[in-house]
């Protein structure tokens, strides 16, 4: 799908900063969707360690453990909801620092940003997440 160098270094850099230690190894634009006035833009972005959509106006992160290509419509809905708290994600950082996960700020999150959060945070003891 055409785009710009202006539009892929705008999400390269995003990634960037919300990933931190996990690379982008491929960024892909895979969509471009109308939802009322406003154009998304999706990004299929793998990661070393993860895969994510990227998805513009305004530019958030979804899991594609959470969020597979079929259910892609779901991301859409929850990311185009205006006052969703789901847009908003915060990261989780170990005591050093080093490492760090994207998590959503909600009450319930799905057994993949679990997993996912785990995973990136490994140098914490077992049993710190529960």
């Amino acid at each position: 799908m055409k785009t710009t160098a202006h539009e892929r270094d705008t999400v390269l850099a995003y990634l960037a900063a919300q990933l931190g230690d996990d690379p982008v190894l491929h960024l892909e634009k895979v969509a471009v969707e109308r939802v009322g006035a406003v154009v998304h833009d999706d990004w299929d972005a793998h990661c070393r360690d993860s895969r994510w959509w990227a998805v513009s106006n305004p530019l958030n992160l979804y899991s594609q453990e959470d969020f597979k290509r079929p259910s892609a419509v779901r991301v859409r809905v929850r990311h185009a909801l205006p006052g969703s708290r789901a847009r908003a994600t915060r990261k989780w950082f170990c005591p050093s620092g080093q490492h760090q996960t994207v998590v959503p700020r909600q009450r319930v999150v799905s057994p993949g940003v679990v997993r996912t959060a785990r995973k990136r945070l490994a140098c914490l003891p077992e049993g710190w997440l529960q």
